[in-house]
């Protein structure tokens, strides 16, 4: 379901903190787009898309990586106040391409 965000100075540096613990690569740079152009992503639809890429740039990843990783979007999602992600980490972990 596609919901407003409003993504203010707060969130942004929760993100950032967050960015900062993440080695990197896709999470990583994913977390960088949104820091750099928060007023970009207004609607959960606009976070669940860089969640796609980011899920598809890792589709590799052993099961313990991509458990890993849902856990890290998860953190995300807390941090945005968003309440899931439309099913879509749990395709991931079961292999549903995206």
């Amino acid at each position: 379901m596609n919901r407003k965000l409003t993504i203010g100075t707060g969130t942004v540096e929760g993100l950032r903190t967050f960015q900062a613990g993440c080695p990197e690569g896709p999470l990583h740079n994913m977390l960088a787009r949104i820091v750099e152009a928060p007023q970009v992503y207004t609607n959960t639809d606009s976070i669940l898309g860089e969640f796609r890429t980011t899920l598809r740039e890792c589709k590799k990843y052993t099961p313990m990586e991509k458990e890993a990783l849902c856990t890290s979007l998860e953190t995300v999602m807390e941090i945005l106040r968003m309440e899931g992600s439309d099913g879509m980490l749990e395709n991931y972990l079961h292999g549903i391409l995206l």
